[in-house]
């Protein structure tokens, strides 16, 4: 066999296994994403301390991995209100393939801002920042 013929055959084996690669990394994702945002996997609470008047927004999510390979995840959590930020925290874990794991965020929101926000009314929003990773952060 001509060595430009093994080269061709070489190139061809490399692109299919990049192809799968990148599918078993889609399907990696995806499973993470779905597992974290569904109904099972994510809790939101507001507890509001009367004596002192703050507020702590707590997320916990509790991801499972059902893919192929090991994910980061990153996630970020921000309370706005008229476009300022009151209170933001972020944590990161690694999902080994076939794992579950607990993550928790925080959002402590001090006596003042909780004050504008329920008797002025003030208009607030969340924003999640979601970051996966796959294949050691190519993917």
């Amino acid at each position: 066999m001509k060595p430009v013929k093994i080269l061709g055959l070489f190139i061809g084996l490399i692109q299919l296994a990049s192809v799968l690669m990148f599918i078993l990394s889609v399907y990696t994702i995806t499973s993470v994403l779905q597992s974290s945002m569904s109904g099972d996997g994510m809790a939101l609470e507001l507890i509001v301390n009367e004596a002192s008047g703050e507020g702590a927004l707590q997320l916990e999510l509790s991801p499972n991995n059902l893919g192929f390979f090991d994910t980061t995840l990153y996630l970020e959590l921000s309370m706005f209100a008229d476009d300022e930020i009151i209170a933001t925290d972020s944590s990161s874990i690694m999902l080994i393939a076939g794992s579950q794991e607990t993550m928790s965020l925080n959002l402590v929101v001090d006596s003042k801002d909780m004050e504008r926000i329920f008797v002025q009314d003030l208009e607030t929003h969340l924003e999640f920042t979601i970051d996966l990773k796959t294949l050691y952060g190519s993917i």
